[in-house]
């Protein structure tokens, strides 16, 4: 079974960031409803992901 490390689920972690910062700025930004469905719940996938990789962290006594 995969245990992903501390540092892999900061870098992980730092990586979602990211990718939520762009898609909260595509639905300014869409032509069509669809993408702005589409970027809206990437946005809300990523901080969803966010937060199961903190929990992660704290049940590995590790920092966020």
């Amino acid at each position: 079974m995969y245990w992903p490390t501390p540092r892999h689920l900061r870098l992980l972690t730092a990586h979602h960031r990211g990718g939520a910062q762009m898609a909260r700025a595509a639905p300014g930004l869409a032509d069509t409803e669809e993408v702005s469905n589409l970027a809206q719940g990437m946005v809300r996938s990523r901080e969803s992901e966010m937060r199961l990789m903190a929990d992660m962290l704290a049940e590995r006594g590790a920092r966020p």
